[in-house]
């Protein structure tokens, strides 16, 4: 869902809203679908103390999906606004844009001269 465009936020929905348990049994948050998305265990690479080894235990998911989905998370991680404010807005991670569903960011800063 994620790699067709689908945001975590909608994902973490669509999970709970048909019941879908964690792996605990709890409700989804969006850092669970994060963690999932970034997990290299699910490409099959098996982690141990710093050392990756590729193919080190079942693949569930196919190396073209798991690229697409690790390009789409590092260019999200490049969005111009991400960490911009340096102060608490109230409306963080509570608006979204109604035409794209991008979260809102707040940005403070002084300007000189008039605006026509």
């Amino acid at each position: 869902m994620y790699a067709n465009g689908t945001k975590a936020r909608h994902i973490m929905n669509w999970l709970n809203e048909n019941k879908v348990p964690d792996t605990v049994g709890n409700r989804w948050d969006k850092n669970t679908i994060h963690r999932i998305l970034a997990n290299k265990k699910y490409s099959g690479t098996y982690i141990y103390n710093d050392i990756e080894i590729k193919g080190g235990m079942p693949q569930i998911v196919n190396d073209d999906l798991w690229e697409k989905v690790a390009a789409i998370i590092a260019k999200n991680k490049l969005a111009p606004a991400r960490g911009r404010a340096k102060v608490d807005y109230i409306l963080t991670t509570k608006l979204f844009c109604a035409n794209c569903d991008t979260g809102m960011v707040g940005i403070s800063g002084k300007t000189q001269g008039d605006f026509a």
